[in-house]
């Protein structure tokens, strides 16, 4: 079992060097696990806003299959409610895709797609740009790869001027005005006077990104945590043996 690494020890405490390793190397194993939520959360997106599936192009059935499923339904019992429900939504899926039966069941989907999109966008810049812990080099983690910084870029551009500063048009609430019959002239404040950009269809391009990402951190990880334990001297090793057999 493992145990939490002792860095108030003295032999640890008072290396400088060690505590900023460990420190960056926390950064890293926290990096890896944000891009595994980000990108699940963006799979499930990508599932509602994904082209619409191909029509499923049936071929006859052999009359001997069809008179077999015949004879196994005679003793089946009448489908329920909810397996008329169940059909029903599948069949509407796999004709329109996904997208359309939740629009269907609700018309506000889009306007939480985007709020969802936008909060993991911001997620994602966060491991390039935090103050508080390592940040990712764009040129290291997509090195070799000139149409991933493509996409990263985009997204990052996206990150800074919609969704961190609302520098960009998208969504911003513009005045508009009346003229009653009388020819005066009043200020229309408070209605819903927008036009709101989606940006969810650019899941797919951020999954492929988040992927080079965890591809990085995956070899980082492992990099770092090497260079670490090759550097401890016997002090610290005998040290983290002497913890490993205390009992909590």
């Amino acid at each position: 079992m493992s145990k939490l690494f002792p860095k108030t020890h003295e032999v640890f405490a008072n290396d400088k060097d060690l505590l900023i390793k460990l420190k960056q190397l926390e950064d890293r194993i926290e990096q890896s696990y944000q891009v595994h939520q980000l990108t699940q959360s963006l799979l499930a997106i990508a599932d509602i806003v994904g082209p619409k599936p191909e029509p499923i192009r049936s071929s006859p059935m052999p009359a001997e299959l069809v008179e077999a499923m015949e004879q196994l339904l005679q003793d089946a019992p009448p489908p329920t409610q909810l397996d008329r429900d169940r059909d029903a939504i599948w069949d509407m899926q796999r004709r329109a895709g996904t997208q359309y039966v939740l629009a269907f069941l609700s018309p506000k989907l889009w306007m939480g797609l985007e709020e969802l999109f936008a909060g993991i966008v911001v997620g994602y810049q966060q491991m390039f740009t935090s103050d508080h812990r390592a940040r990712l080099n764009e040129d290291k983690v997509f090195a070799g790869q000139e149409d991933l910084k493509v996409v990263h870029r985009k997204i990052d551009y996206l990150r800074d001027k919609q969704y961190a500063h609302k520098e960009l048009e998208d969504g911003r609430h513009c005045i508009s005005y009346l003229v009653d019959v009388q020819g005066a002239i009043k200020l229309d404040t408070g209605g819903a006077q927008t036009i709101i950009q989606y940006h969810p269809a650019l899941c797919m391009d951020l999954i492929r990104c988040l992927r080079a990402v965890a591809t990085y951190l995956g070899k980082n990880i492992q990099s770092c945590s090497d260079h670490i334990l090759s550097n401890l001297t016997e002090n610290q090793r005998q040290a983290l043996r002497t913890h490993a057999s205390q009992v909590d």
